[in-house]
């Protein structure tokens, strides 16, 4: 199991954000979220996540600024370090952007997820 966290460091919201991994490079980023659910930080720092089944596609509607939200898929990352992240996302324009684990963000011209 892996937990895929988007961090919405931003001053603005931002709408249909959703991840997916690639397993192994050339197949596709096809696995996707399970459960999903907002993280918050406990006193002791540590971080706790509510997770739900995800709505409408495995997409959260809206994550505010400052926000984190954490999605679950079954995979094991650790296992198969050469996996391919992406979070996709649509800004408060209406603009889409795919950000990947090494935090390169590129402009989309459609969202397919």
């Amino acid at each position: 199991m892996s937990v895929l966290v988007v961090d919405n460091a931003s001053r603005r919201r931002i709408l249909n954000a959703t991840c997916r991994i690639d397993p192994s490079e050339g197949t596709g980023l096809t696995l996707a979220a399970e459960q999903v659910g907002q993280l918050t930080t406990t006193p002791l720092d540590s971080h706790r996540a509510i997770l739900n089944q995800p709505p409408d596609g495995n997409a959260i509607p809206l994550i505010r600024a400052g926000s984190q939200y954490g999605f679950l898929i079954r995979f094991d990352l650790e296992k198969n370090p050469d996996a391919r992240l992406a979070a996709r996302f649509t800004d408060d324009a209406g603009l889409h952007w795919q950000i990947d684990q090494d935090l390169h963000l590129e402009p989309l011209d459609k969202r397919e997820w």
